[in-house]
C-alpha cells in the first residue's frame, strides 16, 4: 500500500472510531481535548480539509502517521503498518474489525449489541500475535459487538468495576462508558499487582500463572465512546 493512501485516512474519522470526540466544530476545524492530557479548554485542532493536526498545548503538528506515533507510543514504521492494516480491513463486511466511522457534526453514540466468548478468527489471531491462547484469556476477555452510527463492529473487551467495558483491538483502545478501573481478586492477601491495562495483565499472567495476587487494571488514558 502506498504511503500516500495511508495519509489519506481521515484524522477526524480515525479519532471518532477510537473514541475521541470533538469538543467544538467550526467549519473544517475540529477541536479536541488532547487524548493524553487533562485539559478544560480544547487545544488540539484537526483541519479536516488538509487532514492535518496542530496541538496548541505543545506546538506539535503533523499528519495521521505522526498522530498514531504519539497516541500508540510507537515508531513511524509501526504506525504505518498499523494504518496499513486498518486500511486493508475496509470492506463490505456487515461487521467490520476497526472500520473507519464517517464523522458527523455531533459525535456518534455507541450501542452495545452482544457479548460472547472470543472465537472470531481475527481476534484470535490478534491474541496469538501476543503469544496468548483462548484458554489464557477466557476468564477475563470477551468478544464484544457494538454499533456506532448504524455500523456494527467487534473487538476484544474486558469488564470494568463500574459496569462498562474496556475495548481493544490492533487499531484502537477505547471503552464503553462508564470508564473505571478493573479489579481481579486473588488468593494472595499479601500482594497486589498494578497494570496499565488488561493486555498487560494477560501477558504477565501468561508467564506467571502460579502467582495468585489480586490485580488492578488502571483506566488507560482514552476517552469513552
Amino acid at each position: 500500500m502506498h504511503l500516500y493512501d495511508i495519509k489519506q485516512i481521515s484524522i477526524v474519522d480515525y479519532l471518532a472510531q477510537t473514541g475521541y470526540k470533538p469538543k467544538l466544530t467550526k467549519g473544517v476545524n475540529y477541536w479536541y481535548s488532547f487524548p493524553l492530557r487533562s485539559e478544560l479548554t480544547p487545544l488540539f485542532k484537526v483541519n479536516a480539509e488538509r487532514n492535518q493536526w496542530y496541538d496548541f498545548g505543545t506546538g506539535d503538528h503533523g499528519d495521521i502517521i505522526d498522530l498514531v506515533c504519539i497516541l500508540q507510543h510507537c515508531s513511524t514504521a509501526e504506525a504505518i503498518r498499523s494504518l496499513s492494516r486498518l486500511k486493508e480491513t475496509l470492506s463490505a463486511e456487515s461487521f467490520s474489525f476497526g472500520e473507519i466511522i464517517p464523522v458527523r457534526s455531533q459525535a456518534p453514540s455507541m450501542e452495545l449489541i452482544s457479548v460472547q466468548a472470543v472465537k472470531h478468527p481475527k481476534l484470535l489471531l490478534s491474541l496469538s500475535e501476543r503469544g496468548l491462547q483462548p484458554s489464557d484469556v477466557s476468564p477475563f476477555l470477551s468478544e464484544v459487538y457494538y454499533k456506532v452510527s448504524e455500523k456494527c463492529f467487534f473487538t476484544l473487551g474486558s469488564p470494568n468495576d463500574a459496569g462498562g467495558w474496556e475495548l481493544r483491538n490492533p487499531y484502537f483502545k477505547g471503552c464503553f462508558a462508564p470508564k473505571a478501573i478493573s479489579t481481579i481478586k486473588g488468593t494472595d492477601s499479601h500482594r497486589l499487582q498494578l497494570f496499565e491495562g488488561f493486555m498487560d495483565f494477560l501477558s504477565w499472567r501468561k508467564f506467571h500463572p502460579e502467582l495468585q495476587a489480586g490485580s488492578i487494571m488502571l483506566k488507560e488514558d482514552r476517552h469513552p465512546l
